[in-house]
């Protein structure tokens, strides 16, 4: 009986965790498509992060056997951001991509073919 009242009497201890901060880290999404504006937007940045570094986020059109075309792009000093640069869509059938670079690190998204006017 005094062992069972001894237990009560004792001070209870609960370890409580912090929870993880996630990693700093910069990504690039697959462009999509906005056909009412017949246009292709791309999306990137960085986020999980703690201080403001210098990042570019460019829509680029795949052109085989010449340097891929800058479409469009938006750059700044920020902490955490998502950038979405965005150009028309050209006609016929492309490949574009969201490349982002900068201070920040860099990222490449995967690539979305886009066929003819209005998307």
């Amino acid at each position: 009986m005094l062992a069972a009242s001894s237990l009560l009497a004792a001070p209870i201890v609960v370890a409580l965790q912090m929870p993880a901060h996630a990693a700093c880290a910069v990504f690039a999404r697959t462009p999509t498509v906005n056909s009412t504006y017949d246009t292709v937007i791309a999306s990137g940045g960085r986020s999980g992060c703690g201080s403001a570094k210098q990042i570019l986020v460019e829509l680029k059109l795949n052109q085989v056997l010449y340097p891929d075309k800058v479409l469009a792009y938006k750059s700044g000093t920020y902490t955490n951001v998502t950038l979405r640069p965005e150009a028309r869509c050209r006609d016929g059938s492309h490949e574009y991509f969201t490349q982002v670079g900068g201070a920040a690190g860099s990222a490449a998204s995967g690539r979305k073919r886009v066929t003819g006017e209005n998307c």
